[in-house]
């Protein structure tokens, strides 16, 4: 398992639901699993270039009962950790990184994210910030907020659908996004069985992490999803999925296996493992659909 020495920062620059408080009905626990070994990686960690690139261009939900404002002008947002929350074993990763996000995003145009259906609603909308560069760095300490003008509002959610079947959603944001790029999604052509794929998201909340090593398995019949093996959690439900050796958006993750399994002694709960070809796989809403929806919309 690879060492990670990056540090927490928390700054907006510009958040798949783990917890569903008693009064919002925007978002489910919609679990996920890691397959084979495990991917994930810190965005500073990455390698490539051209991959650690389009984080910029993903955001994390954070409820705003998650954040407050201090004396500064600036939010203070809680610290939990995610061992803690979840009562992890010692074994597990990421176990001293704090949990804040809810959902995952990514912008496709200046002022317009798409994430997962059932992340949001008419009436979440209002209850959640998106907040970009949630991530480790490699600092050496810990900010205690994060800056008012990095964080966006959702200002109207254009167009939803949370089905079994179908799991999308496209929101405006209250002002151009600065600082951060679109992602470019696939506009023609359908992604083959094989190719290799890797996403970038907010796993269980926690800072960014981006999963490689998955390939797509197979399609819908009508094409409007497909399932991989991706190295995802709750939490990373509306991240984009990216084809590697295009760089396009294929897909929005938004359901797969379960998270987290009991241990053998049974004191402390461990991630579920499945074999690189074994289990469900994770499934993809497929972004042509969407593109299909927004430009139907465009043309009436």
């Amino acid at each position: 398992m690879k060492r990670h020495g990056c540090l927490f920062i928390l700054s907006a620059v510009i958040g798949l639901g783990f917890s569903k408080p008693s009064w919002a009905n925007y978002s489910e626990v919609i679990p996920q699993a890691i397959y084979g070994e495990d991917h994930r990686t810190e965005v500073c960690d990455e390698p490539d270039a051209a991959v650690r690139s389009l984080f910029k261009g993903t955001m994390a939900m954070i409820p705003k009962d998650q954040l407050k404002l201090t004396a500064s002008g600036d939010f203070s947002y809680n610290k939990l950790s995610f061992g803690e929350k979840y009562k992890l074993c010692d074994s597990e990763r990421f176990l001293e990184q704090p949990i804040v996000a809810d959902c995952s995003g990514f912008l496709i145009n200046e002022d317009t994210l798409v994430t997962a259906g059932h992340c949001v609603n008419k009436i979440s909308c209002k209850r959640n910030y998106w907040v970009f560069n949630y991530q480790m760095k490699s600092t050496q300490s810990l900010p205690d907020s994060i800056l008012s003008e990095n964080i966006y509002n959702c200002k109207e959610v254009i167009v939803r659908e949370d089905k079994a079947k179908v799991d999308y959603a496209v929101i405006k944001l209250d002002r151009k996004v600065t600082g951060a790029a679109p992602l470019k999604m696939r506009i023609n052509g359908e992604p083959q069985i094989g190719e290799e794929l890797f996403v970038i998201g907010y796993p269980m909340g926690l800072p960014a992490k981006i999963a490689g090593g998955a390939k797509l398995r197979s399609w819908d019949k009508k094409k409007r999803f497909f399932f991989a093996n991706l190295d995802v959690y709750g939490g990373n439900s509306g991240s984009p999925i990216i084809n590697h050796r295009t760089l396009e958006v294929e897909g929005i993750l938004v359901r797969g296996v379960e998270d987290f399994v009991d241990s053998t002694t049974g004191a402390c709960k461990v991630s579920k493992n499945c074999p690189d070809n074994g289990c469900d796989g994770e499934e993809v809403t497929n972004i042509n659909y969407v593109n299909k929806i927004l430009s139907a919309q465009i043309s009436n």
